[in-house]
């Protein structure tokens, strides 16, 4: 029986709870159609989550892997090797598997996880408030099945998209590290507006800005260079800052930046 004809609620475990997978958890939850079943080896962890979500239960290593028809792997890719030795010792159905590890392939896991079934994604950040990207790519014995009920899932959390692997090296370097790139951006702002006498005001100003340029590109389906245009009047303040970021080079610099990313993304890759 596939997970899709299953009736009544689906059992979800999530090893390793930190805040991408209480941002996984909590999207579920939402859904009201997940049990959610966790194993973390943190005890202050454990009890944090525990006193959130009532809805949530610790199981062990074992007992997780016994009851929950989806596994969700969200540990640190440094300890994944570890984690997967001790499930693939307790695991005795095929189950589906998905992997928010970065840098980690489906053949990796597979090789690893020969009774599994795998999905591998890429969220970011933005889960933590219902609004991440995430990236999908399916294994080769993931079903057709599988990849709608992956979709469901991660829809909890904000868009999801299905694409090959080939290119989740990219998505990790510009989605998965985007929210860093712009918190960095975003710093700079703030502190240019706090060093020109704005002081904690610099702070709503800027995440104002951000919010409405994101709303006004979307909403009115423009381009980021159409704004620009809009905003940008000639000989006026925001053409003068931009034309120091010109000679700057600042546009080639931010991908330079990502495509460093790109490159670290392909090294860590198993």
């Amino acid at each position: 029986m596939t997970i899709s004809n299953i009736i009544g609620a689906v059992n979800v475990g999530i090893i390793g709870m930190g805040k991408m997978g209480e941002a996984i958890a909590k999207g579920l939850l939402k859904a009201k159609r997940y049990k959610i079943f966790f194993h973390e080896i943190n005890r202050e962890r454990i009890e944090e989550i525990m006193a959130k979500y009532s809805q949530v239960k610790f199981l062990t290593l074992e007992q997780l892997v016994d009851t929950s028809q989806i596994i969700i792997l969200a540990v640190k890719p440094q300890d994944l090797s570890q984690v997967l030795g001790k499930v693939n010792s307790v695991q005795k159905k095929e189950k589906l598997f998905i992997s928010i590890c970065a840098g980690i392939s489906t053949s990796y896991l597979a090789q690893r996880l020969p009774r599994a079934r795998i999905v591998r994604i890429m969220p970011n950040m933005g889960a933590l408030v219902g609004n991440a990207y995430s990236a999908i790519t399916p294994g080769k014995k993931a079903t057709p099945n599988d990849i709608k009920l992956v979709k469901e899932m991660f829809s909890t959390i904000g868009k999801v998209d299905v694409i090959s692997e080939d290119l989740m090296d990219a998505v990790t370097a510009l989605s998965g590290s985007g929210p860093g790139y712009l918190g960095y951006f975003l710093n700079a702002l703030i502190e240019a507006g706090e060093e020109i006498g704005l002081g904690e005001n610099s702070r709503e100003m800027v995440l104002s800005c951000l919010v409405s340029t994101a709303r006004i590109v979307q909403e009115l389906n423009i381009s980021p260079e159409q704004l620009v245009t809009m905003v940008a009047s000639k000989g006026g303040t925001t053409e003068a800052c931009l034309s120091l970021w010109t000679e700057s080079n600042f546009k080639q610099l931010v991908k330079d930046g990502v495509n460093k990313a790109l490159g670290r993304a392909k090294e860590l890759e198993r």
